[in-house]
């Protein structure tokens, strides 16, 4: 799997590479220098057809010299964490 990011939070914009994704959280790549327990707005851009899903808030759980990131999903609106739910579902059927 790998679909693009972006993300912003007070102090830093970005963007990366989705490697795993859960309803929960997800864990990504990217070159942005990430704290660990900041608070970002994230944008999983899971088609090219759709609009991104808008993950409102997500805690920065871990981020690794290699410039891996994970980040857990604090506030997702009802019709987006529906949206990635049948993303999620659809991974597991391929």
């Amino acid at each position: 799997m790998n679909f693009p990011i972006s993300f912003s939070g007070e102090h830093i914009a970005g963007g990366g590479t989705v490697s795993d994704i859960s309803i929960n959280g997800c864990a990504f790549v990217t070159e942005a220098q990430l704290t660990e327990a900041s608070v970002i707005r994230l944008a999983l851009r899971i088609s090219n057809e759709l609009e991104p899903v808008d993950i409102e808030a997500a805690v920065v759980r871990h981020v690794r010299p290699d410039g891996r990131a994970g980040v857990e999903f604090l506030r997702v609106q009802p019709a987006e964490r529906e949206r990635l739910q049948l993303f999620i579902r659809g991974l597991r059927r391929e």
